[in-house]
């Protein structure tokens, strides 16, 4: 199984091998009662990394007007290794901006036992604190509730939460999507 899609990273789009996993994972249930998501290996191999450099040059190059709550969530997602709707039930008073870094800290877990992991101001050339109140400035005053990531277009907030935070698939020059398709996968942590 990992020989056939690894053959078919080589020849496809990561979000490809994912749907082709998907694919042989049902048909692997019903005809062979066989649960391949199971295989530790195989699910290594499908959740990969992004690289150091390709972070730099994601949370650096993309537009802030577009990416600027991706690059929180990604921020956030490695340094924390958050799973998806931990990031998106993030609660504004769960992040503690301090002197020298930023502390955040995750209460409703998958687990149920809280965690707190630390940010550091920079990282390459991303100032980390600049990118972090540069997106927290724009919440509206007014949000009637208390989740950190709400919804962001064009340069600005609405009030609206995120009901899921995504990696952004249409960042083409870096390839985000086929590299790392899922945001919060907790694997070898830069930041």
């Amino acid at each position: 199984m990992l020989a056939y899609l690894h053959e078919k990273s080589d020849e496809y789009k990561s979000s490809t091998v994912w749907a082709q996993y998907s694919m042989l994972k049902s048909c692997m249930i019903v005809y062979d009662n066989i649960d391949i998501s199971k295989y530790a290996k195989l699910m290594a191999f499908l959740k990969r990394n992004l690289t150091r450099d390709q972070i730099d040059s994601f949370l650096t190059q993309a537009n802030d007007d577009e990416y600027l709550m991706i690059k929180i969530a990604l921020i956030f997602g490695i340094s924390g290794a958050c799973r998806g709707d931990e990031l998106t039930n993030l609660r504004v008073d769960e992040i503690e901006d301090v002197v020298s870094s930023f502390v955040v800290t995750i209460s409703n877990t998958k687990t149920k036992i809280s965690r707190t992991f630390v940010v550091t101001r920079t990282e390459g050339n991303t100032n980390l604190f600049d990118l972090y109140r540069k997106y927290a400035a724009l919440r509206p005053p007014h949000t009637s509730h208390g989740r950190f990531f709400v919804f962001y277009k064009s340069g600005k907030c609405t009030t609206q939460p995120v009901e899921t935070v995504v990696e952004p698939a249409g960042y083409v020059t870096l390839d985000l999507h086929s590299s790392y398709p899922h945001l919060n996968y907790p694997g070898d942590h830069p930041y």
